[in-house]
């Protein structure tokens, strides 16, 4: 018996999701008393982590990163993204959550405000996530680019540092307080639960508690969590970064040296 090559079995699973998404948006109704649950926010803001635990209690359905172009077999101007997130949730029965990035929302060519009025006419409680370090966000990212991985498993070992591109992480800082604005200006008049980052989930101690008042919050019993993902930078900063001095010098010149405080 021939085992078909990785690459078609990619495709085949595609092609099926995307039929089912689109099917199910238009055909099939939503499944009796499922719950729905969307994490909005930026990258690096502990998006997976929270919908890994939220996942461990058992009452949902991991959706994942629904409108990540690189799950997606077409172009992404090919999709909408409200069918796609809607449509994928009918496609089960149990309850489901999934994360998305207002950047994948309008990449897709929706209007996020409308996107997001979308998803609350279709019954689903809204997650807006936040992350008050824009700083460590942004090295996050530039840590997570460099070595080709976005998190981290108990069984990963530690990296070699990495050399910043100050410019460049300027660029990010910038980008990340741009899109906060706007996603706070989007959520302002919306019944959202809000979850931040540094309170709520960078360390483990609060992360039972956040999951408890989740749940309280969509009217599901509380459970006990667990995560097997962990910090992807949790080393002191000089051993994360090769030019940590020379970071400092451009954040206190660029007037960003305050997220060194928090």
């Amino acid at each position: 018996m021939k085992i078909l090559p990785l690459f078609f079995v990619k495709f085949l699973v595609n092609i099926r999701y995307e039929l089912q998404f689109r099917i199910f948006f238009l055909l099939k109704p939503k499944p009796k008393n499922q719950k729905r649950l969307l994490i909005f926010g930026q990258g690096r803001s502990g998006s997976t982590l929270l919908e890994d635990l939220i996942c461990s209690t058992g009452a949902y359905h991991k959706g994942g990163e629904v409108l990540n172009f690189n799950n997606m077999l077409f172009k992404p101007q090919s999709y909408s993204a409200k069918h796609r997130v809607i449509g994928l949730s009918r496609a089960f029965s149990r309850n489901f959550v999934c994360h998305v990035k207002i950047t994948h929302i309008q990449d897709c060519g929706d209007d996020p405000k409308e996107f997001l009025q979308a998803m609350i006419d279709d019954n689903w409680d809204i997650i807006f996530l936040t992350r008050q370090n824009r700083f460590k966000q942004s090295i996050s990212n530039l840590v997570a680019e460099s070595r080709g991985r976005y998190y981290k498993v108990a069984s990963d070992r530690d990296d070699k540092p990495i050399h910043v591109d100050t410019e460049l992480m300027i660029q990010k800082i910038e980008n990340r307080l741009k899109l906060a604005a706007i996603e706070e200006e989007l959520v302002k008049n919306l019944n959202v639960i809000q979850v931040v980052y540094e309170r709520d989930l960078q360390k483990s101690d609060f992360q039972q508690e956040t999951i408890n008042r989740i749940m309280e919050s969509v009217g599901l019993p509380k459970q006990k969590v667990f995560t097997r993902y962990r910090k992807i930078n949790e080393r002191p900063f000089d051993t994360i970064v090769s030019n940590d001095k020379e970071i400092y010098t451009k954040l206190e010149e660029e007037g960003y040296d305050y997220f060194l405080r928090l």
